[in-house]
């Protein structure tokens, strides 16, 4: 399933429309840039249980995040950012139509800290792990 013309925001600095898809040979493919946000976006819902695994066996802890936030409006988006700074993090990229930010702690081994202590934030609704999501091939089992 495709999602409509129109509905993906672009990655490359502003949001942009996706102008559809073109046929190809017969296949359908994505056309805009806006299918790595789509995957950003789909790897922030991923359930924190499926990511205690890695932490449990002594891997590294996430120090990216996707953070979404009540930034209605102009000053409140500068408010939640000045506050982000302030907890230790440094802004990546701003994202304007799901309302967020990319944020990273300001050195890696701080990232536990930094997510607790953006949590706690006024104005911030979520704080997920940025992660990658690798597609199974087609026709695999899912």
């Amino acid at each position: 399933m495709t999602p409509p013309c129109g509905f993906i925001a672009g990655t490359a600095g502003a949001d942009s429309i996706a102008p559809c898809h073109r046929k190809d040979d017969g296949m359908t493919h994505m056309v805009g840039r806006g299918w790595a946000l789509t995957l950003l976006v789909a790897a922030a819902c991923v359930p924190a249980p499926l990511l205690a695994g890695p932490l449990a066996n002594g891997a590294f802890a996430p120090s990216t995040f996707i953070v979404s936030c009540d930034c209605a409006t102009p000053a409140k988006r500068a408010r939640v950012q000045r506050r982000i700074e302030r907890a230790g993090g440094r802004i990546l990229y701003s994202y304007a139509s799901i309302g967020g930010f990319a944020v990273t702690a300001r050195r890696p081994q701080d990232g536990a800290a930094l997510r607790r202590r953006l949590t706690h934030i006024s104005g911030i609704q979520s704080v997920q792990p940025d992660t990658a999501i690798r597609l199974a091939p087609p026709g695999a089992p899912q």
